[in-house]
């Protein structure tokens, strides 16, 4: 957003120049008519065609612009809703099954209600941290110009998401020393869940940490594309910058010129000095 209201400031700054260039133009054109009673010099309004051309191609230049800064924009808006979507449908599909843990619970089956139950919120635990990733993911595309402090703060997240995990695998252990103390005679469908929930676990950091690979590979593709983008706008603000220069350097010229001629057309109507003699 900063970089498109700076573009935004210099297209305003541009026409205005623009303008006044146009104006000095016709200001010019205007004292060499009078010079020349009404008769306009050869080429003036070549001139002023070809300048208007040229300003013609810099508005077009600052419109591109404009345009690649708004595909940029809803490029963010699309990614961030479309990982808010992702992590709404895991939300839902864990609650669903926490739900029916709970509902097993309630019937009786205390023992593997309550290994599957510790199951499902370490999957909670491992979407929530997952869902932050992802938008996290989503948000670098909106902020090129900071990837490196996003870069450090993703870093900071997985850190977190590390912390979260180490925390719910203690949880499961005492749930499942919990499990056996209370149900001896389940200890093999105990251990077999353990042994899934441990499975879930892994695949949950695997997955976190693949997407935080994934987040970390598009934060800097998003700070190339930026850089790249930048050098492009500065080549084209300095080509737009070489045209008004010419410009003015043409409108001086025609000035000087029309002064010469008004001087020149003085001196032959007998004003100048020495004309009445």
């Amino acid at each position: 957003d900063k970089k498109v209201a700076e573009l935004t400031t210099d297209n305003a700054r541009l026409k205005s120049d623009a303008e006044a260039v146009n104006a000095g133009v016709e200001a010019g054109a205007g004292v060499r008519d009078e010079a020349q009673q009404g008769k306009e010099p050869t080429g003036t309004e070549a001139d002023n065609t070809r300048m208007r051309e040229e300003l013609g191609a810099t508005e077009e230049v600052l419109a591109e612009v404009s345009a690649a800064s708004d595909r940029e924009r809803k490029a963010a808006a699309d990614a961030t809703r479309i990982a808010a979507m992702e992590a709404e449908l895991m939300r839902r599909d864990l609650t669903k099954r926490l739900n029916a843990a709970t509902e097993a619970l309630r019937h009786g089956e205390e023992a593997a209600a309550a290994a599957e139950l510790a199951t499902r919120q370490i999957e909670m635990e491992a979407a929530n941290a997952q869902a932050a990733a992802m938008a996290a993911a989503a948000t670098v595309a909106t902020a090129t110009a900071a990837a490196t402090e996003e870069h450090e703060r993703r870093g900071a997240q997985v850190a977190a998401m590390q912390t979260m995990l180490d925390a719910a695998e203690t949880r499961t252990a005492l749930a499942s020393t919990a499990a056996a103390t209370v149900a001896t005679q389940h200890q093999e469908e105990l251990d077999a869940k353990i042994l899934e929930m441990q499975r879930q676990r892994q695949r949950a950091v695997d997955d976190a940490e693949a997407r935080t690979a994934a987040a970390t590979e598009a934060s800097m593709v998003a700070a190339t594309t930026a850089t790249r983008h930048e050098e492009e706008l500065e080549a084209k603000l300095i080509k737009m910058q070489s045209a008004l220069d010419a410009a003015d350097t043409r409108v001086a010229a025609m000035v000087t010129a029309a002064a010469e001629t008004t001087a020149a057309g003085t001196a032959a109507a007998g004003l100048g000095p020495g004309g009445l003699a």
